[in-house]
């Protein structure tokens, strides 16, 4: 028995046997990717609060959000797993608000002590500011949450029809009860997309080469990802001694669709080799099926975990989220089944995707070779009309444009009823008000705009001739739910004019987070 699925108020149950105590997973289909940039955070504020009002020790129950889906985890006796979800329920049809403060200082402190990863990075340049690429952002909502915005999220995505419960180890405990509000299944996100072509590539500050594709969910995708990271071994360790460390994962994002993500380090001095290296693998891997042995192998590192209880027994787990996407819940004869079927031509065609669709992360100076790869998009295609404000100095001779070498113009400010642009020569970054994702607000009128394709403006009015009117005239635009106040700064951090040193952080304001 693989497991079996039952009702419990209205929500799906998948449960099997292991033995040991019990191990319970509580999923709901909201994650970050289904909020807004400006107030992103609020569904780990919900996790957070329900986790504390049940009583939650962190040695036996936790909490998770991801780009799609919140999870309560616990483990115990069947009494204290019937008792936790009691609880759990409980304190998400009526979210402890009074407790807010508490856990938005604890979200910031967990915030702190993350740093932004590779796929982080990927998922900006490929989905901007929305959907699947908010997982690159701070949580700007924290601390900007009101009780009822709390409760009014909790009861639209915490809810019967949102959710699904897998239990490792046995049966639902007797007397187990799920009293969540009445709500729908939601959807996942429809995918926000800011390059306009691919394969594409952008520049970072990076000690190696990474890459990210979409592509559908099947065994051969897994099977296309396990060979990729052999192939990087292969190619750029062992043949060519540039790098020391390659992987190569592959992620669900939604019902149909994974994300396969690759890296190979490298020291600088190697970056040219280790850029042109990568992309051959992509490239072979597309161009020619792997062999037969490759493939045995494959099938054999993917049937082996198949053969482990443990494995086995987790099967509720990918049945509860199968259930929440809307998909066919995997079982040890579906897998099989892929796996006797999976033939050299299959893993090419992911290759074949993967190679079309690639984003690329090079290290600064870098570009991949020929004319495939276009540069993903790090300006904007237009400007707004309005008012034109000058910079209080012009760059001294000698000193670096803020646009990079080859562009040509002074730097000009337009802010106008629909949105403002920063112009170098024909060069625009400009973000409409209507598709302002965030803007962050300083008390001294420096403003920090960022728009859903992930282009980004810090606006400091004190390096602008006549600044002291651009704070009012971007209020005036920005609709007032993207606008997130920040604390005062001190007088040693508002810049006075701009200088040499100013003009190169100037540079570094125009990329993207």
């Amino acid at each position: 028995m693989e497991w079996v699925r039952t009702e419990i108020d209205g929500v799906p149950v998948f449960w099997s046997e292991h033995e040991g105590e019990l191990t319970a997973g509580l999923v709901f289909r909201v994650g970050h990717a289904d909020e807004r940039l400006a107030r992103r955070g609020i569904t780990h504020l919900v996790e957070h609060l329900a986790l504390h009002q049940a009583g939650a020790r962190h040695d036996q129950s936790n909490g998770s959000v991801d780009a799609t889906l919140t999870t309560f985890l616990t483990h115990g006796d069947a009494g204290h797993v019937r008792d936790f979800f009691a609880r759990l329920c409980a304190a998400l049809a009526e979210p402890p608000v009074d407790r807010i403060a508490a856990e938005n200082q604890l979200l910031l402190t967990e915030a702190d002590g993350r740093s932004r990863d590779i796929q982080s990075s990927l998922a900006i340049w490929r989905y901007g500011a929305a959907t699947y690429g908010l997982s690159g952002y701070d949580e700007f909502g924290v601390g900007q949450h009101s009780p009822e915005e709390v409760r009014a999220w909790a009861r639209a995505w915490f809810t019967t029809g949102n959710a699904a419960l897998w239990l490792i180890g046995g049966p639902p405990p007797d007397g187990l009860r799920l009293p969540l509000p009445a709500g729908p299944r939601i959807p996942t996100p429809e995918p926000t997309c800011t390059l306009r072509r691919t394969p594409a590539y952008f520049n970072a500050s990076l000690n190696g080469v990474a890459a990210g594709s979409v592509v559908e969910r099947s065994t051969a995708a897994t099977a296309y990802a396990d060979l990729l990271q052999r192939r990087l071994f292969q190619s750029l360790r062992t043949a060519e001694g540039i790098s020391y460390s390659q992987t190569a994962t592959y992620d669900r994002r939604d019902a149909y669709l994974a994300e396969i993500t690759a890296f190979a380090d490298g020291l600088s001095s190697v970056h040219s080799r280790l850029v042109r290296g990568f992309t051959e693998v992509i490239d072979w891997l597309a161009e020619l099926p792997p062999k037969e042995h490759e493939v045995a192998e494959l099938i054999e590192l993917r049937r082996a975990p198949l053969l482990d209880p443990r494995i086995r027994a987790g099967l509720p787990v990918g049945a509860a989220h199968a259930e929440l996407f809307g998909a066919e819940p995997p079982t040890i004869a579906s897998v099989e089944a892929e796996l006797e079927s999976l033939c050299a031509e299959d893993i090419q065609d992911v290759g074949i995707t993967v190679r079309d669709n690639i984003l690329l992360m090079v290290p600064e100076g870098h570009t991949p070779a020929g004319d495939r790869y276009v540069a993903a998009p790090h300006t904007s295609t237009g400007r707004v009309e309005g008012e034109i404000l000058l910079p209080i100095e012009s760059a001294q001779p000698g000193e670096q444009n803020p646009f990079g070498p080859g562009t040509t113009g002074r730097p000009r400010l337009c802010v106008g009823p629909t949105g403002i642009s920063l112009i170098s020569g024909p060069e625009f970054i400009t973000i409409r008000f209507a598709d302002c994702a965030a803007m962050l607000a300083w008390p001294d009128g420096a403003r920090h705009l960022i728009g859903r394709d992930g282009l980004h403006l810090r606006i400091e009015p004190t390096l602008w001739k006549y600044g002291a009117a651009l704070p009012d005239l971007i209020d005036r635009g920005v609709p007032p739910g993207v606008v997130v106040p920040k604390p005062p700064r001190a007088d040693h951090e508002i810049p006075r004019q701009v200088r040499s040193s100013s003009w190169s952080r100037l540079r570094a304001r125009l990329k993207r987070h």
